[in-house]
Parts: structure tokens; C-alpha cells; sequence
């Protein structure tokens, strides 16, 4: 056997299992890439789906608030009327004792 041939029959072998061993690393790669691509996705329709849900509960707290905000503008606005009827009361009252005469009672 020549030297040239043994150079091919050595380096041959080796070459084939390096070559081997490059497709498998690249079939792995491949299935990492893929699965990689997958995580990716889900993330992305996850991250969909939670806007989604922040949006809603934006939505609703602003009603609520908007409600509550309502509920407390009539509130005030029956506490100053009350409070206006109740001014006017007194004043009627302070005039009504001003008109009545006060006489001595006795309880004998």
C-alpha cells in the first residue's frame, strides 16, 4: 500500500465519523431551534391572552370607578341638601321661639 493510500484509508474513517457526528449536532441544533421557535409562540399567544385579560380588567375598574364616582356626587348632594334643610329648619325654629311669649309656668 502507498503512502497515499494510507494518508485516504486513515483520514477517510475519520472524516465520515466527523462528518457523522456534525450532521447529528446539526439535527440536534434543528430540534432546539424548533422547540425553541414552539416556547416562543406559546409566549407570545400567552402574553395575547394576558393583555387581553389586563384590558378587560382595566375596563371593569374604570366602570367601577366611574360608578362609585356616581354614587358618591349624589351622596354629597343629598348631605347639602340635608344640611340647607336643616339651616332653614333652625332659622324657622329660632323665629318661631322669638314669636311665642314666654311665660312663667308653674308646677305646682
Amino acid at each position: 500500500m502507498s503512502l497515499e493510500n494510507r494518508k485516504q484509508s486513515v483520514t477517510r474513517p475519520a472524516f465520515v465519523g466527523q462528518l457523522a457526528r456534525c450532521e447529528l449536532d446539526l439535527k440536534n441544533a434543528r430540534t432546539a431551534a424548533l422547540a425553541t421557535h414552539l416556547q416562543y409562540e406559546t409566549a407570545v399567544e400567552e402574553t395575547g391572552r394576558l393583555e387581553a385579560r389586563l384590558k378587560a380588567f382595566t375596563y371593569s375598574a374604570e366602570t367601577e370607578q366611574a360608578q362609585l364616582a356616581t354614587e358618591v356626587r349624589k351622596r354629597d348632594d343629598l348631605v347639602q341638601s340635608l344640611r340647607t334643610q336643616l339651616a332653614t329648619t333652625q332659622d324657622i325654629v329660632a323665629s318661631q321661639r322669638q314669636q311665642v311669649p314666654s311665660f312663667p309656668f308653674c308646677y305646682c
